[in-house]
């Protein structure tokens, strides 16, 4: 089986250090759904971002089994989960979320920052 993968336009725009931290937190979702989403025809993901009031909300699924009770129970989460925790809480300063529905889904929510100009920010 493949792997079809879907990623929606958007017009969000984030920092190069928002960038770096999305990129390690969609690392460890990208392997999660590897080792454990797959469905019976291949690996399907999802990502699609928005801008709303000044937040990012980020929402990336998987059409595999979804994640086991004990995770969404908090317990049981892998090394991976706890990272992505660390980053979304602590570097993008947001918060996460994740639940099942046709498969894994986790949401990501963290104010949009400015790019600063001349040791400014630019907003």
């Amino acid at each position: 089986p493949g792997l079809r993968l879907e990623i929606e336009p958007s017009p969000v725009k984030v920092t190069p250090e928002q960038a770096h931290h999305l990129a390690l937190v969609l690392g460890e979702l990208v392997m999660n759904s590897a080792k454990y989403g797959r469905g019976h025809g291949g690996l399907y993901l999802r990502l699609h971002a928005r801008l709303d009031d000044g937040l990012v909300s980020l929402v990336y699924r998987d059409r595999g089994p979804g994640y086991p009770p004990d995770v969404l129970g908090g317990r049981g989460r892998s090394l991976g989960l706890w990272l992505v925790d660390a980053i979304v809480t602590t570097s993008l300063q947001g918060e996460w979320s994740i639940r099942n529905e046709d498969g894994a889904v986790t949401e990501l929510c963290f104010p949009v920052r400015h790019r600063e100009k001349g040791g400014e920010l630019d907003g």
